[in-house]
């Protein structure tokens, strides 16, 4: 897939009380039990340290930098959607790509998160042809991103395939960052596993994403 043209989501922690305003020792035990488990899954996937400099595929012009995952075939150069593109493929067929393009109009154009996942959403409606569209508002390396999620039918030799599709959107520098990942299917159903199947890999591979500074002249 090339087109025009990432997910830490924050969660509400409720703290059980008993009468008289004290804090209940259960309650507060699964606070810390959750906490843990939280710690350990994002070691998990995270890993204990940052991934070796020459591991990195950089781009210089539009100072941007990500690890993709071990053993996976590396791809890059400028598409008729993407001025810079580069990405990786699993051995099954999945992949991961970084677009940097113009942004399109009225596009994540206000502050509401509400009207900019409404915006991407008519986006990757009206111009990608998705279907069953989702977003929410997420953020990476400290900054604002919108992440959406659909599924799409798109032409493969003589036949038609599924795709299943979860797309970062982030604007910086006055240009479009879009983070794709992306697994094809002869159903939905089949595009959706082929993608789960891959998600770790591809989780990790979109948290070690970095933008080093906006583009030249752009600061």
């Amino acid at each position: 897939m090339e087109s025009s043209p990432l997910r830490v989501t924050g969660r509400a922690m409720r703290t059980a009380t008993i009468p008289g305003g004290g804090r209940s020792r259960p309650a507060f035990r699964s606070i810390l039990a959750a906490l843990a488990a939280s710690f350990l899954a994002a070691f998990a996937l995270g890993g204990c340290s940052d991934p070796p400099e020459d591991a990195r595929s950089r781009d210089e012009t539009y100072r941007y930098s990500i690890v993709f995952p071990k053993g996976w075939t590396r791809f890059s150069g400028a598409t008729e959607f993407c001025l810079s593109s580069q990405g990786a493929e699993s051995p099954d067929g999945c992949r991961i790509y970084v677009c940097v393009s113009k942004p399109p109009q009225l596009f994540l154009s206000t502050r509401s998160d509400y009207v900019n996942c409404e915006q991407a959403k008519d986006y990757v409606t009206e111009t990608l042809k998705g279907q069953d569209v989702d977003c929410r508002a997420s953020r990476i390396i400290f900054r604002k991103v919108y992440a959406v999620y659909y599924t799409r039918t798109i032409k493969s030799g003589d036949a038609y395939v599924y795709q299943f599709v979860s797309q970062s959107y982030l604007l910086w520098g006055g240009m479009l960052y879009t983070i794709t990942c992306y697994a094809l299917g002869d159903t939905p159903q089949a595009a959706r596993e082929l993608y789960q199947k891959n998600n770790d890999e591809l989780l990790r591979s979109e948290s070690t994403f970095f933008i080093h500074r906006p583009p030249m002249g752009r600061e």
